[in-house]
């Protein structure tokens, strides 16, 4: 898999690039709009043509980012619906200040399926993307480049080292990342995350109980505390 297909489907962006994204959309998108209605006859005000972007691209581009971020399709899907009915009630009462009318609101609905379903088909492809990168990558897990995990902290439950790479550990199956667990292990340091063995690194809210040397995580693993790291366990 590509450097740029992992960044699109695999890995959650950083908030300035979001930013960066959000603001390009908006400034093109609402172009667009104005040269558009340009030349049909109809020129959209300035207000208009932003206001397109900010209540119909911008919510998608922000519930997909979001879904990266989040594990298992019910959380995926119930994020998509909170997205098309909160998209579709600020529409109507921007439209209509003082009622928020159950027929207006179901049309407000209904013409964002479009969209509801364009975010569903790119969580698809995240799927597929991943298990490209699997069936590729070595060690049966995502290969992704050095620089940014590949995961966020809070879907990580631990990692361990694999040589050159380190395998980030997860709800669904494990992303192989290109770095020492040292260097793995400062990144993630502030992020409630404790090295127990020289090859071990676990997030402490993943742990269900700790038995003279056996760290229980609450997923079932266990792993045995090397006695260099007993204090920081402590």
């Amino acid at each position: 898999m590509t450097g740029l297909l992992e960044r699109i489907f695999l890995r959650p962006l950083p908030s300035l690039q979001i930013v960066q994204i959000a603001v390009g959309l908006t400034v093109v998108t609402a172009a667009y709009c104005l040269a558009y209605t340009a030349f049909s006859g109809n020129m959209a005000t300035l207000q208009e043509a932003f206001f397109w972007p900010i209540f119909n691209i911008l919510p998608w581009f922000l519930c997909f980012e979001f879904g990266k971020r989040i594990a298992g399709w019910p959380r995926r899907l119930t994020a998509i619906l909170m997205v098309l009915v909160g998209m579709a009630a600020l529409d109507s009462l921007v439209a209509n200040p003082l009622s928020l009318p159950a027929g207006d609101l179901l049309f407000q609905m209904t013409r964002r399926i479009p969209g509801a379903a364009l975010v569903g088909a790119l969580f698809v492809l995240t799927e597929i993307a991943k298990h490209y990168a699997l069936g590729k990558g070595p060690a049966s897990g995502a290969l992704v480049e050095p620089d940014d995990l590949p995961l966020v902290a809070s879907q990580i439950l631990w990692v361990s080292a694999a040589g050159n790479y380190v395998e980030l550990h997860g709800p669904e199956k494990p992303v192989l990342h290109r770095a020492p667990i040292s260097a793995v292990e400062r990144k993630l340091a502030d992020q409630g995350f404790v090295r127990i063995h020289r090859s071990v690194l676990v997030s402490r809210r993943a742990v269900e109980k700790v038995v003279n040397d056996l760290v229980i995580l609450k997923c079932g693993q266990q792993f045995k505390v090397g006695n260099r790291y007993r204090s920081a366990l402590a």
